[in-house]
């Protein structure tokens, strides 16, 4: 892990974006979402893990797509090797949107060693956020060859990250069934009863097909800071 240089520890301290040096296309985004009211950092330290697990377990998209973010931000997730970002309110310094790339190996994606994941609870905002995670990912971390595993259901980021040029690589719409060990549809956690058709242990799931993306590499354009996506 250590030839990625993502961090296994919180950081002292918060390194605003904007003193790093992204590539034309990150630089945009962050202005973007200043203007929206809100600074994108990256680190995570001790004293803000709490408030990002507080909004992830009461943003109801969040709690809807990615309930597993309630058990992350610890020391056993950062041993993994993750690179995480935050984005404050320039007035509360509350978070608004959290973000991170780390080292995930799947099968789906043999090429795309260095998972992603985008979390922004800022109307409008989601292009911009996978943008900028992944230009500071590539400046601050060296990172290259990003994947991510999304929910066919969850159209808007899906579509957010088809904007960035991610390129569909595979689907699954069967696996094991982790209550009934047998062979059998994708079920995840729902908060919508009308989706629900299965229920264990009192929780309701509906069905859903995991999507696995790529992104692409930048290519030199015309000069060293003018980049394009092939």
């Amino acid at each position: 892990m250590a030839e990625f240089n993502f961090p296994t520890e919180f950081a002292s301290e918060l390194v605003p974006l904007l003193d790093i040096a992204l590539d034309p296309r990150g630089r945009a985004a962050l202005e973007n979402l200043e203007a929206q009211g809100v600074r994108m950092f990256s680190g995570l330290t001790e004293e803000i893990a709490p408030k990002v697990i507080e909004l992830a377990t009461t943003y109801p998209r969040i709690m809807e797509f990615c309930p597993n973010d309630a058990n992350r931000f610890n020391e056993a997730w950062f041993s993994k090797g993750r690179g995480p970002f935050v984005g404050l309110d320039v007035e509360t310094s509350a978070p608004r949107i959290y973000t991170w790339a780390g080292v995930e190996y799947c099968d789906e994606l043999p090429d795309n060693p260095i998972t992603t994941a985008f979390r922004s609870t800022v109307t409008g905002t989601g292009s911009d956020v996978v943008a900028v995670t992944l230009s500071a990912a590539r400046a601050i971390y060296g990172a290259h060859h990003f994947g991510l595993e999304t929910w066919a259901t969850n159209g808007p980021a899906n579509g957010s990250y088809f904007k960035n040029g991610a390129v569909w690589k595979w689907s699954r719409i069967e696996e094991i069934n982790k209550f009934t060990g047998e062979m059998g549809p994708v079920i995840r956690p729902t908060l919508d009863p009308r989706a629900v058709v299965y229920e264990y242990d009192g929780v309701g799931y509906r069905q859903d097909v995991r999507q696995f993306m790529a992104f692409p590499e930048p290519q030199p354009l015309l000069g060293e800071t003018d980049l394009i996506l092939s």
